[in-house]
């Protein structure tokens, strides 16, 4: 029984990795913890970020729960730095 648990839990670990989505977004920083992808109508809300984010190639890395992480790219594509990524939404207007 306790190798059923086991195996049960490991392969809710490797699915919720493989549901893992990557999106290439451009973004800039319109308020502290809260990123506009410039390209798209989303809003990134993330983490203790400190990235000035203007007009920059990022990875937006996400799960089925919209949590993941923000990695950002130097000129080269390297990433530069990582967010870690609270939610995403959908920019609206009135």
């Amino acid at each position: 029984m306790k190798r059923i648990a086991f195996i049960f839990i490991l392969f809710l670990l490797i699915s919720e990795y493989a549901l893992a989505n990557e999106y290439s977004v451009r973004v800039r920083r319109i308020d502290q913890n809260l990123y506009e992808d410039t390209r798209q109508n989303i809003v990134i809300k993330t983490k203790r970020c400190f990235e000035l984010g203007f007009a920059e190639n990022a990875i937006l890395s996400v799960d089925r729960n919209n949590r993941g992480e923000l990695l950002f790219l130097n000129l080269s594509g390297d990433v530069k730095a990582t967010c870690p990524v609270d939610d995403v939404y959908e920019k609206t207007s009135f």
